[in-house]
């Protein structure tokens, strides 16, 4: 069923999302043998209508199992991995004048066995007692400088790994809602633009020197404190009710966010490298690698904000307005990207993104589903046993939390 969306009335949005550096070094080691890989399927078969299934397994970090904000109930992941699962797909929102998503033909399963073929009882979830520091240094975690990190993902090549924890607070003055790592690409004709390259190899999580995954902010994950709702808009658990009360802080959006990162997307905004990484710069030129998703100066787009939103009351605050954003060639765009972030519809993947997302489904190591390279062309190239490689691009975003309220109300 398709959804229109019609714009009404808004208030505040705000997020953060990063993605941190890493580290890769290759092994000799197989990846499992239940492993959906080129062993097992004909690279001839996976054609442009694959359709993939990549399982999924959320580490939910937590101290007291008693306390469901950080104990969250599997009943929550399978919920959020199916909304997900809608954007994704594309097809389920749209605005009225037909901007919708592509089909990834990709579906996000819940893992139903751990690494030794047990079944789960709680599929695609993994509770983890955690001892160290809570809430948790988010950029700590990801470069590895925690060292229980690493030990915790399962084999990359076999899940997507999501860990779950609240982050503790840094001083940037926005708000952490996401944070992955960028996937890898072999060196080739394959390889993609923006992602670093590694020699082919037999790649496992022996390989790794810091924990490959994506971490979603559990505070968010969660009900808002003393409210029996979501951080989450009400289109995805009721899309036939007449109007939609949107969360700033959709916990869905974010996922869909990071795992768009995690599958080697770009933010849609323009950045450039730094010695941290991928940062906003004050300028205005494509940096995604997709020629259809158009290209804004984020820094300018955020002083606006901050001055729109302090200045403006909140009965008069437009979210048309909100959403509207200039390109480089200074055009009105209106945002649905997930590779966006505040203000943003949040629902669209374009053919550009679908493709470069296939890309690296067919080739990149250490991401779960068949590929289209050789078993043997993979093995016999696996000759350079612990050799340190590069670390791929950093990427990083911050959003200021201004003060207002959080919630806008959409009409279908």
């Amino acid at each position: 069923m398709r959804h229109f969306i019609y714009i009404i009335i808004c208030a505040l949005v705000w997020s953060f999302a990063s993605c941190s550096s890493d580290k890769l070094e290759e092994d000799g080691s197989t990846t499992m043998p239940n492993h959906q890989d080129e062993d097992t399927l004909s690279a001839a078969l996976i054609t442009d209508d694959y359709q993939y299934k990549l399982p999924v397994i959320f580490h939910v970090l937590y101290q007291d199992r008693n306390d469901q904000s950080q104990y969250i109930p599997s009943s929550r992941f399978r919920a959020l991995l199916g909304y997900v699962n809608n954007i994704y797909q594309g097809g389920v929102y749209e605005t009225i004048d037909g901007d919708r998503s592509s089909d990834v033909r990709l579906t996000f399963e819940l893992a139903e066995q751990d690494e030794q073929g047990n079944k789960l009882s709680t599929p695609g979830v993994d509770y983890v007692k955690w001892n160290g520091d809570y809430p948790i240094d988010v950029q700590s975690f990801m470069s590895g400088k925690i060292a229980e990190a690493k030990s915790l993902i399962w084999e990359p090549n076999d899940y997507i790994n999501v860990m779950v924890f609240p982050f503790k607070n840094d001083d940037s003055g926005g708000l952490t809602l996401g944070i992955s790592h960028l996937p890898f690409a072999v060196e080739g004709d394959s390889a993609l633009a923006g992602l670093t390259t590694v020699k082919p190899g037999n790649y496992t999580k022996h390989s790794l020197t810091y924990p490959h995954c994506s971490s979603i902010n559990g505070t968010y994950v969660w009900k808002v404190p003393g409210s029996n709702e979501y951080y989450e808009s009400s289109r995805y658990a009721d899309p036939t009710a007449s109007s939609f009360t949107v969360n700033a802080a959709d916990i869905v959006v974010t996922l869909a966010h990071e795992l768009g990162h995690y599958l080697g997307l770009f933010h849609a905004y323009t950045e450039q490298n730094d010695s941290t990484g991928s940062v906003m710069v004050d300028d205005c030129f494509d940096s995604d690698y997709c020629d259809d998703t158009f290209s804004y100066d984020r820094v300018a787009y955020e002083k606006w904000l901050t001055d729109y939103m302090t200045n403006t009351p909140n009965d008069a605050i437009s979210l048309s307005t909100m959403l509207s954003r200039t390109d480089c060639d200074g055009n009105d765009q209106f945002s649905t990207d997930i590779m966006d972030y505040a203000w943003s519809l949040g629902y669209k993947i374009t053919e550009g993104q679908r493709s470069r997302i296939r890309q690296v489904l067919y080739y990149s190591p250490l991401i779960p589903g068949p590929k289209k390279a050789s078993t043997a062309t993979t093995k016999a190239a696996s000759s350079l046993k612990d050799q340190i490689l590069c670390r791929p691009r950093f990427v990083k975003c911050t959003f200021p939390i201004i003060g207002k309220a959080d919630t806008l109300t959409l009409k279908p």
